[in-house]
C-alpha cells in the first residue's frame, strides 16, 4: 500500500505540472496579482498560498471520501468488487488516452464556468469568486481554494475514480489528500513566478511521464479485478501468512 501511495504521489505529481498550470494557474494568478502585494512579509505571502492550497486539498478530500463511500457500497459482493476493479481500470486507460491524445475533448469536460452566464452553477461561482477575490480577510484565501476545488477538473475525475477502488471511505479520502498535495508545488510555484514555468517542452516531459503512470495504474486496476474474480486474492493472502508463519517458526527452531 505504502508503494501505491508513493506512485500515486508522483503521478499526481507529474500530472499537475502539465495541466493544473493551464487549467487552476488563472486562478492563481488572479488572487495573487490582486490580494498578495509586493510590500507585505514572505511569512504572509507564503502562509496566504498555503492557506489557499489547504481549501482545494478539503475539497479533495471530501470527494475522496465520497468516490471511496460510493464504491464501498457498490461492491458489497466479491464479483462486483472484481467488476468494479476492472469497469475503474478500463476508464483509467481511456482517460489517459484522452487525457495525452485527444486534450480537446478533455477540455470538454472541464467546462470553464464564467462561459456558461446563463447557468446558475455557473453565476453562483462568478458571484462567490468575485466576493472572495475582493476580500481582505485572511480566511477568504481557503475559502478561494475549497471552491477551486470542486471546479470541474479532469484531473479530479480521473483520481477520484481510482479513489472509488479505495478499501474504505477514510483511505479514499487518503489518496485524495496525497493528490492534493502533489498538486500544491506546481501552483504555489505559479503563484510566486506568475507562470514563467509554463513552458510547452517542460510541459510535454510531465505529460509523457504522466501517460506511463496513469496506464500502469489503469493496468493494475484491471489485474486485481480479474484476481478477485478468480478468488486469488485471498489465497495470495493466505499463502504470504503462512510463508510468514513458517519463516517465525524456523527462526524460533534455530534459537
Amino acid at each position: 500500500m505504502e508503494i501505491s501511495l508513493i506512485a500515486l504521489f508522483l503521478m499526481a505529481l507529474s500530472m499537475s505540472f502539465s495541466h493544473c498550470i493551464g487549467m487552476c494557474g488563472g486562478i492563481v494568478i488572479a488572487y495573487s496579482s490582486s490580494k498578495i502585494h509586493k510590500n507585505q512579509s514572505r511569512f504572509y505571502q507564503i502562509s496566504s498560498h498555503m492557506l489557499y492550497n489547504l481549501g482545494r486539498i478539503s475539497s479533495y478530500a471530501f470527494i475522496g471520501v465520497f468516490s471511496a463511500f460510493v464504491g464501498y457500497k457498490i461492491s458489497a459482493s466479491v464479483p462486483t468488487k472484481g467488476i468494479l476493479f476492472i469497469v475503474v481500470g478500463i476508464f483509467l486507460i481511456l482517460f489517459a488516452i484522452l487525457y495525452v491524445f485527444f486534450p480537446k475533448f478533455i477540455s470538454h469536460i472541464e467546462p470553464s464556468l464564467p462561459k456558461n452566464p446563463k447557468n446558475m452553477l455557473s453565476q453562483s461561482f462568478k458571484k462567490f469568486f468575485v466576493y472572495l477575490i475582493g476580500s481582505q480577510s485572511f480566511i477568504s484565501f481557503y475559502g478561494l481554494g475549497i471552491l477551486n476545488g470542486f471546479l470541474p477538473c479532469g484531473m479530479v475525475y480521473f483520481f477520484a475514480g481510482y479513489a472509488i477502488t479505495a478499501p474504505n471511505p477514510f483511505m479514499g479520502g487518503i489518496m485524495m489528500v496525497i493528490f492534493g498535495f502533489a498538486t500544491v508545488f506546481p501552483l504555489f510555484i505559479l503563484g510566486f513566478f506568475t507562470g514563467k514555468i509554463n513552458t510547452s517542452a517542460f510541459r510535454n516531459i510531465f505529460l509523457k511521464i504522466s501517460f506511463i503512470l496513469m496506464i500502469c495504474f489503469g493496468g493494475m486496476s484491471i489485474y486485481k479485478g480479474i484476481l478477485i474474480l478468480e478468488g486469488k486474492p485471498h489465497s495470495m493472502n493466505h499463502q504470504m501468512n503462512m510463508n510468514s508463519s513458517h519463516h517465525h517458526s524456523t527462526h524460533h527452531m534455530e534459537m
